[in-house]
């Protein structure tokens, strides 16, 4: 291969990452209403070739002030910060866990410290290809159908691609 075949694969690469990106987009847009879930087929040329899932947002256990958690975790777990009052990263980890099962952290006694929190992000959509979603994408390629056109065009209840009119 040359440098210049090489340079066109890439620039060729990139155009198709774009396009992928914005019929990403486009779907996602047109899922929007999809509420923690739900869950949706995925349906090409009469096969289902996957699903997408609305998932709950992550959540994440954050710091909101070092210094004071430090000083938060000396008062009730001394032996769990150094001296520079920093906890320990594997107290973190505790730390972390305990306020997953509760809600919030909190010490031995119930006390919630407010120099954590525990914040749950976006919903975001979960998608998982079938097994057999090879197969059917190199089937229809192979037929000649573009990407393009299959993602826009191809009817979800098609039987099977030669009945779908997008040639």
């Amino acid at each position: 291969m040359t440098n210049r075949t090489a340079a066109a694969k890439l620039a060729v690469c990139k155009w198709i990452r774009g396009q992928v990106g914005k019929w990403e987009d486009e779907a996602k847009a047109e899922l929007s209403d999809m509420v923690a879930g739900d869950r949706q087929a995925a349906l090409l040329a009469g096969y289902k070739i996957g699903t997408v899932t609305m998932c709950g947002g992550r959540r994440e256990f954050r710091i909101v002030d070092d210094n004071r958690l430090a000083e938060w975790v000396a008062e009730r777990w001394p032996d769990e910060v150094e001296h520079i009052v920093q906890v320990r990263p594997a107290f973190l980890q505790i730390l972390l866990d305990r306020t997953l099962k509760y809600g919030a952290l909190t010490d031995d006694a119930g006390e919630v410290c407010p120099w954590a929190e525990l914040r749950h992000g976006e919903p975001y959509l979960m998608t998982k290809p079938d097994r057999d979603i090879d197969g059917v994408m190199e089937d229809l390629l192979y037929r000649g159908y573009t990407i393009d056109r299959i993602i826009r065009e191809l009817p979800e209840g098609t039987t099977d691609a030669s009945d779908a009119d997008i040639a």
